[in-house]
């Protein structure tokens, strides 16, 4: 984490990741994985692919769907809790 930042703006944005994974790890196991292999562990489609046993074009069709549905359900809890986007 960046140490310019005031201690208050530290702790928000740990506390906005924190609920960015609950919500990754809301979706199907398969997006949490996929997800979890590309953003935590920084690994490239290729490798998500052969660890998962599938196609590249498969990682990346299952990337993208499993952003749009983490996307739509970040909005829905951003309306729920009248937050502005």
């Amino acid at each position: 984490m960046d140490e310019a930042l005031l201690p208050e703006q530290q702790l928000l944005i740990k506390e906005s990741r924190s609920q960015l994974w609950e919500q990754v790890y809301c979706l199907t196991t398969d997006q949490a994985k996929l997800l979890s292999l590309k953003y935590q562990r920084g690994l490239k489609t290729r490798e998500i692919a052969a660890i998962l046993g599938k196609s590249v074009n498969s990682i990346k069709v299952s990337h993208y769907r499993a952003l749009k549905q983490l996307q739509r359900r970040l909005a829905f809890r951003r309306q729920q809790y009248g937050m502005e986007t």
